[in-house]
């Protein structure tokens, strides 16, 4: 069976007044409800087995479910709420749909194809999630861009005769920068009774942050074993100012390669959207044949397969 007599099978078992494109928004409005309340429900149950099993009093970290859905859902919900935006999940989750839906219907309002719709929804799909990809990245460059001078003002701190705890407190009370306001999360936990390095480990999983992990580890190493602090914290400013020079010098050096690699991710969709402008008749011909929509599907996995390779190319390794 072609792929025409599918699509006119499905269209004429539908209920009356309902389209193609209408059931399909409405199935994947459904899908991301199921998804986003299964999610919760994951997430709600790790976080009561780990209070059912934490000492009273204790603070529970932050919970990740297990499983690639787990996975998916927790660095989802890091990446909007790590963004420097005062957004929530379900509330990006509206957004991105509000888009993709919008997308699709702007093009039927416009009388164009189904298949144009279909690609609009993935469009308005995709734009949305790009973006929150990118300030999300860009919260990671500015943590690590803070990191150096905390860890220099600390050490100064230290030496001037605070404690630990004490010094981290008058950094965060005295900056309105987004490390501060991540670090205040553990000054919470230290004042209801956790210990400040527990407290700044319980932080690190949200960070995900080499360099803070760092941080992290050479200051419980130090409380455990001893040692000249303020030195261990002034050694690793150095090196973590350092390493964000040269992750600056790489990215410069690789400029020209991003923007080689984003003229050819978008060359694909500019070259269908031209002809679907010029040649409209050969463009209804292509996506009408069984063929056309096999070569389709190739070209696309084979785009994606090229954006992830280009990214992975691309990418500054820690």
């Amino acid at each position: 069976m072609s792929f025409p007599e599918i699509s006119h099978w499905f269209t004429s078992n539908l209920p009356a007044g309902l389209d193609p494109l209408t059931a399909g928004l409405w199935i994947s409005v459904g899908v991301i409800a199921v998804g986003a309340v299964v999610a919760r429900a994951r997430a709600r149950r790790a976080v009561e087995a780990v209070a059912r099993t934490s000492p009273t009093g204790e603070a529970v970290a932050e919970v990740e479910s297990s499983g690639w859905l787990g996975r998916i859902d927790g660095g989802f919900d890091r990446m909007v709420k790590c963004n420097g935006y005062a957004i929530s999940p379900t509330e990006a989750i509206g957004i991105i749909s509000l888009c993709a839906i919008g997308a699709a219907l702007l093009v039927l309002a416009l009388d164009l194809p189904y298949w144009a719709a279909g690609l609009a929804y993935l469009f308005g799909f995709g734009v949305p999630l790009v973006i929150f990809v990118i300030l999300h990245r860009r919260w990671n460059r500015q943590i690590d861009e803070e990191l150096p001078d905390f860890l220099f003002l600390l050490q100064k701190s230290v030496q001037a005769g605070l404690t630990f705890p004490q010094a981290i407190e008058d950094y965060v009370s005295s900056s309105e920068s987004e490390l501060s306001r991540q670090l205040s999360r553990a000054v919470e936990r230290y004042r209801l009774g956790v210990p400040m390095v527990d407290a700044l480990a319980a932080v690190a999983p949200r960070l995900r942050n080499s360099h803070f992990d760092l941080f992290v580890s050479v200051v419980t190493l130090q409380q455990q074993s001893g040692g000249d602090l303020p030195y261990l914290l002034e050694q690793l400013a150095i090196s973590v100012r350092g390493r964000n020079e040269f992750r600056g010098y790489v990215r410069s050096a690789t400029a020209l390669g991003r923007i080689s690699a984003v003229a050819m991710v978008l060359a694909f969709p500019a070259i269908l959207v031209m002809h679907s402008l010029l040649e409209t008749g050969y463009i209804d011909r292509f996506f009408d044949s069984t063929q056309g929509l096999l070569l389709f599907g190739v070209a696309l996995l084979l785009e994606i397969i090229g954006i992830v390779w280009l990214w992975r190319i691309l990418q500054v390794e820690d």
